[in-house]
């Protein structure tokens, strides 16, 4: 008996899933049992399928069956597509590059944060924390200063300019510790010994 000969890929896309399987014969697709043209209604979800076959030249080379649940029928389109990249690549791993440059498989999350990690930028020593500290100890070139402070705000609907004092610990922008008119604000007074009527 004739062992079978048949290539499996599994594809995902956002809850769908698909499982495909890629056997020598003449380019029929079957999907969840159904004919690919009657499960796949959108010109743009046909291609988007075919495209791995298409970009590989193996169009006519293997009959498909696939499975696939969850997620709508976009979600499903592209869980496809992927099973058969993956499938193609269980037949010939030298497509993988051919495959690639089409986007028939999307960045892994490892691959998009070490991506990323290139792009950033070195932290300079004056956006760390620590010199945001020391710089605000210094003078009002800082931007923020971790320190005690106090606040007075109106007490809403009392007449007489009566004031509650709130204490706490906080990083604080340096501009509230100036001196002069910019040390008001809309809401109260910050003051660092008390509240001044």
């Amino acid at each position: 008996m004739a062992e079978l000969v048949q290539y499996y890929g599994t594809g995902r896309r956002k809850s769908s899933v698909a499982r495909v399987f890629l056997r020598p014969g003449s380019g029929k697709l079957t999907v969840n049992g159904r004919e690919f043209d009657k499960y796949f209604l959108t010109g743009a979800q046909r291609v988007e399928v075919k495209q791995p076959l298409v970009t590989s030249e193996t169009s006519s080379t293997f009959d498909i069956t696939a499975n696939v649940s969850g997620g709508g029928i976009n979600g499903q389109a592209g869980a496809l597509k992927m099973g058969i990249a993956r499938a193609l690549l269980e037949f010939n791993i030298e497509l993988r590059k051919k495959l690639k440059q089409k986007a028939s498989f999307p960045a892994t999350p490892a691959a998009k944060s070490a991506k990323n990690m290139d792009k950033r930028e070195p932290a300079s020593a004056s956006s760390s924390p620590s010199a945001n500290f020391t710089a605000g100890r210094q003078g009002p070139s800082s931007v923020f200063v971790h320190q005690s402070f106090q606040v007075c705000l109106p007490v809403r609907g009392s007449e007489g300019g009566a004031e509650r004092l709130i204490t706490g610990t906080k990083n604080l922008p340096s501009r509230i510790h100036g001196s002069g008119a910019g040390n008001k604000s809309r809401a109260g007074r910050m003051c660092r010994r008390g509240c001044n009527s």
